[in-house]
C-alpha cells in the first residue's frame, strides 16, 4: 500500500494507460471511426485538413479536461461513500 501511495503522489501512475478496454462494441466502433476519419481527411484540401487537424486537437483537450472532471468527481464520490462506511451508527 505504501508504494502505491507513494507513486500516487509522485504522479507515477497514469490510469489511462492501465486502460484496457476488452469490447468488441468499442473496438469496432473505434476501427469504424478511425476509417471514416481517413476517408473523410483524404477528400480534403491542405487547407481545409489544418482546419480540420486543429479541431481534432480542440476535441481531444476538451476530452481530456472532461475526463479528468469526472475521474475527479468520482473519486470524490469514492472517498464519500468510504467515509459514510466507516462512520459508527
Amino acid at each position: 500500500m505504501n508504494d502505491f501511495l507513494k507513486d500516487f503522489y509522485l504522479g507515477k501512475i497514469y490510469p489511462n494507460e492501465m486502460l484496457d478496454v476488452k469490447n468488441p462494441a468499442y473496438d469496432q466502433s473505434a476501427k469504424t471511426r478511425l476509417l471514416v476519419e481517413e476517408q473523410f481527411v483524404s477528400e480534403l484540401s491542405d487547407k481545409q485538413k489544418e482546419l480540420f487537424e486543429k479541431y481534432v486537437g480542440t476535441e481531444h483537450d476538451l476530452m481530456t479536461e472532461h475526463g479528468y472532471i469526472c475521474f475527479k468527481l468520482g473519486f470524490q464520490f469514492g472517498i464519500q461513500f468510504m467515509k459514510a462506511g466507516c462512520e459508527v451508527p
